[in-house]
């Protein structure tokens, strides 16, 4: 299916990745937003604490700052699920506590 709702002749990318590798590619409804908050909310926290508190000189700046911001919000930042399921604060917490001991980040 295309963003809106037609047939397409061939199986993207992604589609195929998918088949090769067991993956169940489920896609929301055109135009209702409310079925994919999650990754609305995402996109919102990411453009508030970037695009829309900075301004950039240039694209290479801007996917700076961004990746900076991912890496902090995936490793360091506190997620309230991550303390409830998993008792711990911060993903890299997770990492530490689910990974056998040879693989624990050192220093994190």
């Amino acid at each position: 299916m295309s963003k809106k709702g037609k047939l397409c002749d061939k199986p993207s990318l992604l589609d195929e990745f998918c088949a090769e590798n067991n993956i169940e590619h489920r896609l929301t409804k055109p135009n209702i937003p409310n079925t994919n908050g999650m990754v609305e909310r995402l996109n919102g926290t990411i453009k508030n604490n970037t695009v829309k508190i900075n301004q950039y000189a240039n694209l290479e700046e801007m996917q700076s700052n961004l990746t900076d911001f991912l890496i902090n919000y995936n490793l360091y930042r506190r997620h309230s699920v991550l303390r409830r399921e998993l008792n711990v604060k911060a993903p890299a917490n997770a990492i530490e506590k689910c990974l056998p001991r040879s693989f624990c980040l050192k220093g994190v």
